[in-house]
């Protein structure tokens, strides 16, 4: 039954019993005469947010959120911008290395973390030189680790450590994002008896929000699987409803991004040489030309006091884009030789949704929503929209996102 049909009936109510009445608007639920949350609750405004919500996913990408399966990824992205150039932007597609960028909007290359594996050079896990498998660190090795790392986005907003919450249900995903690990409540481990790690991610989400209501700032990673994100919008709903059902939505804002977890070697050899010397690295070089599927072929050189990649080989059928980034990477602790391999691809989907942002200029949107976008830019975004200081040391940029901001 139609909603004007319901109104048609009222304009009778004299002539109905009062009973009735109300009988049939519980059964029609007409939302123009009850709505379930407040019509305006995402009405843009001259509101500067306090509060600040960054979701990660892995692999989705940015026609995935065009999905009629989907319905709250749309509906976030339709009060959202929505960028279509957003890749990844820095090497390689590891979880803990794209969540310690994103924190610290820093590349690889001035990180401790550049890849799945910790080369412990100094010692400070045990022997020097010793190589350890990122997704087999401890929480303790990840304090040790990142100890050094500069100032995050948890440190920058303002507000308690219990006002800001990091959740993931690996330790390897939540740590990276939590440094320094001080500055925010850390939630990680699913319990074996929970059904499934999205909605345990939520329900400590929610959980947080209730307990704490004068919350600032939340990062969490949904470990949804890598083509199926059906579960992730159940969650991704849940959370919405809350924020708009509390009418918060006029105070927070919102980041939703992805990255790639493509398996890091179907994109591309990394080696470390015990044998460092300029014609050893030539040498080994050389031989790797010979590997199936290889593209492209770097060495790591250093150049006054900075460490640069040369190439070596490139087939003539390569199209691959992934060692323009190689910037991103180049350290005394990044790989000493790099083969790329045939159809690496960052393409990674970001949402961004804040209360003092201005749709009412289609142009200067679209000029900003066709910005090249990276996960290193996530950082500096987040200071615009709150308006927090930018800092100079940031290897991100907030793309003229200030040009939409009251």
């Amino acid at each position: 039954m139609s909603c004007d049909l319901v109104r048609q009936m009222l304009k009778l109510a004299p002539m109905l019993k009062l009973g009735f009445a109300i009988c049939l608007l519980a059964i029609v639920g007409c939302s123009a005469l009850g709505p379930t949350s407040p019509p305006d609750a995402w009405m843009a405004g001259e509101k500067k947010p306090k509060r600040l919500v960054i979701i990660l996913l892995k692999n989705l990408t940015p026609e995935a959120t065009d999905l009629n399966v989907l319905p709250n990824f749309q509906r976030l992205k339709s009060h959202s911008l929505s960028f279509a150039q957003a890749s990844l932007g820095h090497l390689f597609p590891v979880s803990s290395v794209s969540h310690l960028v994103l924190t610290t909007g820093r590349f690889p290359r001035h990180l401790p973390l550049c890849d799945d594996q910790f080369w412990d050079r100094s010692g400070l896990l045990g022997a020097r030189n010793r190589f350890y498998s990122v997704n087999k660190l401890s929480a303790s090795d990840f304090s040790k680790i990142l100890s050094p790392v500069s100032p995050s986005l948890l440190r920058k907003v303002p507000g308690p450590p219990n006002s800001k919450l990091v959740i993931a249900p690996r330790t390897d995903e939540a740590f990276p994002l939590a440094s320094p690990t001080t500055e925010s409540r850390i939630l990680t481990g699913v319990p074996p008896a929970h059904l499934g790690s999205e909605k345990w991610v939520t329900d400590g989400i929610l959980s947080f929000f209730n307990t704490e209501p004068d919350w600032r700032m939340v990062l969490a990673s949904f470990d949804n699987p890598s083509t199926d994100f059906s579960s992730s919008d159940e969650q991704l709903g849940r959370l919405l409803d809350f924020l708009e059902q509390k009418n918060l939505l006029n105070e927070t804002a919102i980041i939703l991004t992805s990255h790639p977890t493509i398996p890091t070697k179907s994109t591309a050899l990394r080696y470390y040489l015990k044998n460092k010397d300029l014609k050893s690295v030539l040498k080994f070089a050389s031989q790797l030309k010979t590997t199936h599927g290889i593209s492209e072929i770097y060495y790591k050189k250093e150049i006054s006091g900075r460490f640069y990649y040369i190439r070596t080989f490139r087939s003539s059928h390569s199209k691959n884009e992934t060692p323009g980034l190689l910037q991103s990477l180049g350290s005394d602790h990044s790989p000493d030789v790099i083969g790329f391999l045939e159809g690496a691809a960052d393409n990674i989907s970001l949402l961004v949704w804040s209360p003092n942002i201005r749709f009412d200029n289609p142009a200067i949107r679209n000029q900003v929503e066709q910005a090249p976008v990276r996960i290193v830019d996530i950082h500096p975004i987040a200071l615009e929209l709150l308006g927090l200081p930018q800092d100079s040391s940031l290897d991100g940029s907030s793309l003229g996102i200030q040009s939409l901001i009251y």
